[in-house]
């Protein structure tokens, strides 16, 4: 962690009573520095009256704040785990800034955010429509493409993804839940139908078809790339046939 003095705890304060609390009562609390207390929140509202933002503590190391910040989401409370009054999906004690996640912390993270989108299905909504007003500006665009092309052009990252993604497709579950998400998806006429605009449209443009050109000479171009892909798609055709076998052994049951 960076030892320096100019972290702070924060709270934000509700403008109208709700069953979770009255107004003026705070509905989420975190540690930051610089301008953190203000900026965009992924599924927190951030109030648009400054004097509704609350800095508890000033002036901290960023250890200090972290504790801090865990005892007084402890304090208050959570609305997600039914001990308080705050919106924070934490415990607190994680942060962005030079804190490393462990994998348990990654899994609780996701756990709770997902437990919270499916308990509030207008914070869904809410997301949703905010990142499709977000990506309609055609500059958001371009500086979220060049922040993925800096991010993929490090070796490192994408050594890490790769090795993410092997880890989710080695596991049975993972590779079932995705194939039944996938196959939702294209059940219907209309996602099959902007999914196939969308390719169509991509592959009108010379440049991408050079470019998945480049990519796949660089995939196919060594003897080692070759008998790997070659591997990999014997082992889906085998997969394929035993399932194929597998539902004819089921219909041959009811037609005998």
């Amino acid at each position: 962690m960076i030892m320096s003095s100019d972290y702070y705890v924060y709270a934000y304060e509700r403008k109208i009573a709700s069953k979770h609390g009255p107004a003026g009562s705070f509905y989420y609390i975190g540690k930051g520095m610089g301008n953190r207390a203000r900026d965009n929140h992924r599924h927190i509202p951030v109030p648009k009256d400054p004097k509704r933002i609350v800095k508890i503590a000033e002036n901290l190391t960023e250890e200090d704040a972290f504790s801090l910040e865990k005892s007084q989401i402890k304090e208050y409370g959570r609305i997600d785990n039914g001990t308080g009054c705050l919106r924070n999906l934490t415990d607190g004690g994680e942060g962005p800034s030079g804190y490393k996640f462990t994998e348990e912390q990654c899994a609780k993270n996701s756990a709770a955010r997902k437990k919270y989108y499916e308990d509030h299905p207008e914070a869904r909504a809410k997301h949703s429509a905010t990142l499709k007003k977000y990506y309609e500006d055609p500059e958001a665009r371009n500086k979220n493409t060049a922040t993925l092309k800096k991010y993929w052009e490090n070796p490192e990252s994408r050594a890490k993804q790769s090795a993410t993604l092997k880890k989710c497709w080695e596991n049975i579950e993972s590779r079932a839940k995705q194939s039944a998400i996938g196959k939702k998806y294209f059940e219907d006429p209309e996602a099959r139908a902007k999914n196939s605009a969308a390719q169509k449209k991509r592959w009108e443009n010379p440049e991408a078809r050079a470019k998945q050109s480049v990519t796949q000479k660089i995939v196919r171009g060594t003897p080692e790339s070759r008998v790997k892909n070659s591997a990999t798609m014997k082992a889906v055709w085998t997969a394929r046939r035993a399932n194929q076998s597998k539902n004819h052994a089921t219909l041959d049951q009811f037609i005998t």
